[in-house]
């Protein structure tokens, strides 16, 4: 009986142990929890880096000095810091198109004769003089682009440089890029007429629209809303070169 009794008592401290392993230690009254890895934190905007940047950009006179500080920033830090930076150098660029380009009208002018006939682009193998294809090699770094315009050269903002940093970036900016593309790979209009068809106007229109939707709160919203609202007027309203209203109705004209 006693030998009964024994195996009894043995299997209730077998069962009663399993039962306490497998109970969590709030269940067991032991007050001691396991510890929990913390969430990594996902790296936010840096306002001082930003602010920094903008600030260096007001007297900064060679793009190449102020890529070379940008390339520094996007080694470190958050996505909404490198697309920060990646936007104020684009406005730069813009800024130094129209007020910086002065002392290089010159050399941007012999750049011409290098121009394929068929395709209207220019690349830097087609370049023969030495010191011309170093000073377009420098420019397209920069993230400029050269085409002709009303009879003379122009430098342009290249938004394929925007594909440079697309492991950086946020698929906003990338977006951005990849829609200001759109133009800077073929302008829609020059010398008061579009240049394109009306049907690829029209898929512009879609995509400025797109990216709107998708990003409605994007800090490239402003420009994208100033290109769609340029696609609109030409598409519907024409322009001096390419009236779009006839007698009969709605006839786009193209100007080439």
């Amino acid at each position: 009986m006693k030998k009964i009794i024994a195996l009894l008592l043995l299997g209730f401290v077998s069962l009663t142990a399993c039962s306490v392993k497998d109970k969590s230690p709030a269940e067991t009254g032991n007050s001691e929890e396991t510890p929990q890895e913390e969430p990594a934190e996902t790296p936010q905007e840096n306002p001082e880096v930003i602010l920094n940047f903008e600030e260096s950009l007001k007297t900064a006179n060679d793009p190449l000095v102020v890529k070379t500080s940008m390339d520094a920033i996007m080694t470190t830090g958050s996505k909404e810091t490198h697309d920060a930076v990646l936007s104020a150098y684009l406005r730069y660029l813009r800024t130094y198109q129209f007020m910086g380009m002065t002392p290089y009208r010159e050399e941007i002018s012999k750049l011409q004769p290098f121009f394929d006939e068929d395709t209207q682009n220019l690349t830097g193998e087609s370049i023969t003089d030495a010191s011309l294809k170093d000073f377009y090699n420098r420019f397209t770094e920069m993230g400029y682009k050269f085409i002709q315009l009303e009879g003379s050269v122009e430098p342009v903002i290249n938004f394929r440089f925007v594909e440079n940093y697309t492991t950086h970036i946020s698929a906003e900016m990338i977006d951005y890029g990849k829609f200001k593309s759109l133009d800077s790979d073929q302008l829609w209009v020059t010398d008061g007429g579009i240049v394109i068809s009306i049907e690829e106007l029209g898929e512009r229109i879609a995509a400025a629209e797109t990216f709107l939707k998708t990003y409605p709160d994007s800090k490239q919203k402003s420009d994208v809303l100033r290109d769609l609202e340029n696609y609109l007027h030409g598409y519907f309203g024409g322009l001096d070169n390419t009236p779009v209203a006839v007698t009969d109705g709605y006839e786009p004209m193209h100007h080439f």
